[in-house]
């Protein structure tokens, strides 16, 4: 049977929160877990936002999981770690998160359920803008074959041989490229005097 300190020691830690006494507040809910809360799936999802408002994000989805083993049929551990997944750019799994979240909310609750139908909108339209900034920034130079990337970088440093140092600059990609290219390992002459 479950130490009914671990009561006294939860409230105390939510009163810590929610006066933005945070690393007391954790301090409590671990107490209360040590003292037989560890089967409260509230003692959980309350340390969950002590992790989450401390940026703790990936020890937050372990509490999140826990409350989900712990209570599988309430939506708070789905919800909780659909804004976890969002926070660490996970999209896929945050959506079906807050997929399941949705199941678990009772048909009469319409304010939650607008909430989460609302969250899975909002985490839609960014899973999309974070696959069309993806598109937009990816180096295609690695689908080139290597004696074509070389082959443009010997050009380029034929016309002006300082260029090189431009290109070395562009990113890690192209320097590793140009490092095994064929014909990268010509000399680079440099002029005295200032640049």
């Amino acid at each position: 049977m479950a130490n009914p300190s671990w009561k006294t020691k939860f409230k105390h830690g939510v009163s810590s929160f929610q006066n933005s006494k945070i690393e007391e507040a954790l301090g409590l809910f671990n107490e209360a877990i040590q003292l037989g809360g560890d089967n409260q799936h509230i003692v959980y999802d309350s340390r969950a936002a002590v992790y989450e408002r401390t940026g703790r994000h990936k020890e937050a989805l372990r509490d999140a999981k826990k409350v989900i083993d712990i209570a599988p049929e309430r939506w708070q551990g789905y919800y909780r770690s659909a804004r976890l997944f969002r926070n660490l750019n996970r999209y896929d799994a945050s959506i079906k998160m807050a997929g399941l979240a949705l199941t678990k909310i009772k048909p009469d609750d319409t304010k939650r359920h607008d909430e989460m139908k609302l969250l899975q909108e909002t985490l839609t339209v960014a899973q999309r803008d974070a696959e069309a900034h993806w598109k937009r920034t990816q180096c295609y130079c690695k689908k080139l074959p290597m004696e074509m990337f070389g082959e443009i970088f010997s050009l380029v440093v034929a016309l002006d041989s300082t260029q090189l140092l431009t290109i070395l600059h562009v990113c890690a990609s192209w320097r590793n490229m140009l490092g095994a290219a064929p014909n990268s390992g010509r000399s680079l002459s440099l002029p005295l005097g200032a640049p």
